[in-house]
């Protein structure tokens, strides 16, 4: 056979063996997947794979007496409420062990270095039903304990004040918290400095509050019989216009004190107290209608729990967008969690500056460097004036 067909027989041959070789590392990809994923494959396959930054540090939290509870985790809602940054040198975890109504709560909370991840001090209180810990303008820290609010220091070095109620609600610039009272006939949304735990004078009654700013409530409600709703910012020292959606069901969620991110319909809508829109785009279902958010008024962070669709659904893997007001872009996207059919969903939070995210996956802290963007805190006022 002539020298120039053995050659055409052999590059077949390879080319051959090269398809043999794809389809074994295809193979055992798959077998992989399977082994480490089950009924999450598809879940995976149909929402994509997302190649993550790494995290500049981990701290696993869960040797140390961290409450882990596979069959009982903590919701979104529960998990960023037990996450926060004091200031961009400390950030503060705490975990319970959950109770019945009425019943002690044993809570344990862990100060961490943020720029090294080393737990610098742990502190115990007893707690209701879900304890939260909310970080105030100042660096201190408001956390609800079995015998009412305690307004802790530093580092929960000291306890500065307590007082015999519970917080609700903080704002997003660490200014306020918000309490609940029952009075005959009304329920009235109080607000407190949150640095000193004094009444501010700004009072709400009998409104179903989705979020809270400094002196101000959003909540949802229905125009003229319109189907769809409409979001309504109840100040205590100016009238805003109510902003009208297209959507029936939606959640506002106050991201600076003069922006709301407002969630339905499989979008999130950026627009001011004012009703003027910033900017608009798709996002997934998945998304769950948190929006933890730096002090500055410029970063926030969207939550996505992507779960199995097996009957007793467990979550596949989570993925963290953080968002810049003034960029009006998304300028990071990590995945926190390989596709293991881990249970329970995570507690995220920016730091003051939005120079970090911290993710607590249930005891396993990471630690996120964000883009820098600039000199000096940028106000929500800087984002409106950008505004088109």
């Amino acid at each position: 056979m002539p020298s120039g067909s053995m050659l055409m027989m052999n590059g077949v041959i390879l080319r051959s063996r090269h398809l043999l070789l794809s389809s074994a590392v295809l193979l055992l990809l798959g077998t992989s997947l399977l082994a480490h994923s089950g009924c999450c494959l598809p879940t995976r396959l149909r929402h994509g794979f997302r190649i993550s930054p790494n995290p500049i540090w981990t701290t696993d939290l869960r040797p140390l007496g961290y409450y882990h509870d596979r069959l009982n985790p903590p919701g979104v809602v529960t998990a960023v409420r037990q996450i926060a940054f004091g200031s961009d040198k400390e950030l503060v975890v705490i975990s319970d062990q959950g109770s019945l109504p009425r019943q002690p709560n044993r809570v344990r909370a862990y100060v961490l270095d943020a720029d090294t991840g080393r737990i610098v001090r742990q502190e115990n209180w007893d707690s209701h039903l879900h304890p939260y810990i909310f970080p105030t303008a100042a660096g201190n820290y408001v956390v609800n304990t079995l015998g009412g609010i305690r307004l802790y220091s530093h580092g929960l070095e000291g306890v500065l004040k307590t007082m015999n109620d519970s917080a609700q609600d903080a704002s997003p610039d660490g200014r306020s918290i918000t309490v609940w009272d029952a009075v005959p006939g009304h329920a009235v949304t109080r607000f407190l400095d949150a640095d000193t735990l004094e009444p501010t004078g700004a009072e709400f009654i009998n409104k179903a509050v989705d979020s809270i700013g400094f002196n101000r409530i959003v909540y949802i409600g229905y125009l003229n019989r319109s189907p769809n709703a409409s979001v309504f910012v109840d100040d205590v020292s100016e009238d805003l216009t109510p902003y009208d959606t297209t959507c029936k069901e939606i959640r506002p969620r106050f991201v600076s004190n003069d922006v709301l991110a407002v969630f339905g319909c499989g979008q999130i809508t950026l627009v001011t107290v004012q009703g003027k829109v910033l900017f608009t785009t798709e996002i997934s279902e998945a998304k769950r209608w948190v929006a933890p958010a730096s002090r500055n008024g410029r970063r926030f962070a969207l939550v996505s729990t992507y779960e199995s669709a097996a009957d007793w659904s467990k979550t596949c893997f989570e993925r963290v967008d953080v968002f810049d007001l003034v960029k009006r872009d998304f300028v990071f996207k990590a995945e926190v969690r390989a596709c293991r059919g881990t249970e329970g969903e995570s507690g995220t939070a920016i730091s003051p500056e939005g120079r970090f995210l911290a993710v607590n996956s249930q005891g396993l802290v990471q630690m996120f460097l964000l883009p820098s963007f600039g000199e000096g805190p940028v106000t929500s006022s800087d984002v409106r004036d950008e505004a088109p």
